[in-house]
């Protein structure tokens, strides 16, 4: 591996490869705490941050079934178009 290499170089100075040492366990440390930093936000953080359950579930329905249409009551909120929250415009601009 690459730090196997780095280990490996022959160099006459002794302090050099102690530097080299302590710069590859640095680097080995670095590494570790990065996985476990990306490891961490991906299994705390939830998967889904979305404000609103998608797809949406089908609305209750409030109207009254009975034998027939003509005695049935229809329910009127369904037929209602969604609007934009407030401060939002309705388009993707």
């Amino acid at each position: 591996m690459f730090f196997n290499s780095l280990l490996k170089m022959k160099d006459s100075n002794a302090d050099s490869t102690k530097y080299r040492q302590k710069t590859v366990l640095k680097v080995k440390r670095l590494l570790n705490l990065l996985i476990v930093v990306i490891f961490s936000l991906g299994v705390l953080v939830p998967p889904a941050l979305a404000q609103e359950i998608l797809p949406q579930p089908d609305p209750e329905f409030k109207g009254k079934i009975k034998v027939t249409y003509e005695t049935s009551e229809a329910d009127t909120s369904i037929l209602q178009s969604p609007e934009a929250p407030d401060g939002k415009s309705g388009s993707f601009r």
